[in-house]
């Protein structure tokens, strides 16, 4: 914010207060003009009534002079009314033919008067002026309905205009002491009023600029009063909010020091472990192996050459040793593999999982040709990862359905894939033995079964190890079954990059 914004905003507010004013002042200024014109229609109008009631009242008492044919009382009476009302500038007669009966004029009467009168005969109101240019009324009231003739009077405008010009002058006074006030009480009330908002948008700023022990001073008991008090407890928890950030920054600059020591000492230690277990594997590999080659070799011997001095339950038992020897191959055949999941690098790329779900199938096809089973693909699936360890896992999951669908007539195996979030999500589905849904969470453990081996052979390593190739990808695989009516693996793997 510039330096001299906050007096340019201040300087607004006041501006602002100045155009209300100068708002409020034009509207009483257009109040003044219409009063005052509605002032000088109602003095003119008053003006106007006073004429003709005067020049009807003149009439009704020029009857009685007309009628007696006594001139000099009318004219006395003309006279006389001149003389009681200053306003009457002149006041005449006139006989039905138009002559002249009487009139206040001294000697005779003006032929300009006359002229207008006449000219004007009948109209009451008719506005002139004298050769003074003062503005005169010409009233003309009937004698009789007009018999006798029309009396004419001509009444001065001068005190209405003066009246009017004083209403004028008046609405121009009242006008501008109505600005003047204004302007004061807007500078009064400009100052009273931006004096805290100044105050207080200063103290906004500084805080902005880092001065964290800066706060507002406004004290007034308004509404501007209560956003100061509400802006100083938020600096106050600003303020506290920081200094506990530094406090945690510094906690936890030390716990990431301290985490990246237990990093480094876990990093040793796991080397250490991922060597003995690579100890173990060769140790299993060709220490175990011997004895139950040894087991195995001479069950076969004693199978083959002393089968007659062995009868038929010692043979069972030979071959009971003998296939337990392979079982267990098996299994250490199976953990190894399983070790060996978790050494060695991802070599990740983008492949076609359709077609290697269709080579797979095709194996499966060739290795048992007597079966016959549906086999549904989704075609253009990809996936990003280590082709060769998905493999594995594929390969386990098909087998798997391959396996749980031994007994059904109408086997089928489906594959496909959905995004679900934004995420593809890959499934295989088969319409095989399936299990139960409650001993879900032990499917993927190692030598963990849901079927009894002489149901299904297996070790149950194989879902465990699917598992573990999934997580190497940054994927998640659930599973859901129903007995007697197939399962379902969902899988995902991470995005391509």
């Amino acid at each position: 914010m510039p330096e001299n914004s906050s007096v340019r905003t201040f300087l607004t507010l006041r501006w602002k207060f100045y155009y209300v004013v100068a708002a409020i002042v034009v509207l009483m200024g257009i109040l003044s003009i219409v009063l005052g014109t509605r002032m000088s229609k109602a003095l003119r109008k008053e003006h106007e009534g006073k004429g003709n009631a005067l020049a009807v009242n003149l009439a009704a008492g020029s009857e009685e002079p007309i009628l007696l044919d006594s001139r000099v009382k009318l004219a006395s009476l003309l006279v006389n009314a001149k003389e009681e009302d200053s306003e009457i500038v002149y006041a005449f007669v006139l006989d039905k033919r138009g002559g002249v009966v009487a009139h206040t004029f001294i000697g005779t009467l003006p032929a300009d008067i006359l002229r207008s009168a006449t000219s004007g005969s009948g109209v009451s109101g008719k506005r002139r002026f004298n050769a003074e240019g003062d503005p005169i009324t010409d009233f003309a009231a009937p004698i009789l309905r007009g018999n006798l003739g029309t009396l004419h009077l001509g009444l001065s405008e001068r005190q209405v205009e003066e009246r009017i010009d004083e209403t004028r002058r008046y609405g121009v006074l009242v006008t501008g002491g109505f600005l003047v006030f204004g302007l004061l009480l807007s500078h009064a009330l400009g100052a009273y009023l931006t004096r805290p908002l100044k105050e207080l948008t200063l103290a906004v700023k500084e805080i902005g600029e880092g001065n964290l022990a800066r706060r507002s001073g406004v004290t007034t008991r308004d509404e501007i009063g209560l956003l100061s008090n509400t802006f100083n407890k938020m600096a106050d928890d600003l303020h506290r909010y920081l200094l506990g950030r530094e406090e945690a920054e510094v906690a936890l600059r030390v716990a990431h020091d301290e985490l990246e020591l237990r990093v480094k000492e876990r990093t040793v230690q796991l080397g250490a472990a991922n060597r003995e277990l690579e100890a173990f594997s060769y140790s299993v590999s060709h220490d175990l192996r011997a004895p139950l080659r040894g087991i195995d070799g001479f069950s076969l011997a004693l199978l083959e050459e002393y089968s007659g001095l062995i009868d038929a339950t010692g043979q069972d038992y030979l071959q009971r040793i003998r296939n337990g020897c392979v079982r267990m191959g098996a299994l250490i055949d199976d953990l190894l593999k399983l070790s060996r999941l978790t050494r060695g690098e991802l070599r990740r790329d983008t492949f076609n999982l359709s077609e290697m779900v269709a080579a797979i199938s095709k194996e499966l096809r060739e290795s048992t040709p007597e079966r016959e089973v549906e086999v549904v693909i989704a075609p253009g699936v990809t996936v990003y990862g280590d082709a060769s360890l998905l493999r594995a896992a594929i390969a386990n999951l098909l087998q798997n359905a391959w396996k749980f669908t031994r007994k059904r007539g109408n086997a089928k195996i489906e594959f496909g894939a959905f995004e679900q979030d934004g995420v593809q999500v890959c499934f295989i589905r088969d319409n095989g033995a399936g299990f139960d849904m409650q001993y879900v969470q032990k499917l993927f453990g190692s030598f963990q079964r849901l079927h009894s081996s002489s149901e299904f052979e297996g070790t149950g390593i194989g879902l465990a190890t699917v598992q573990r190739i999934i997580h190497r990808h940054g994927g998640e695989i659930r599973a859901e079954g129903e007995v007697g009516k197939g399962a379902t693996f969902y899988f995902t793997l991470d995005k391509e990059p």
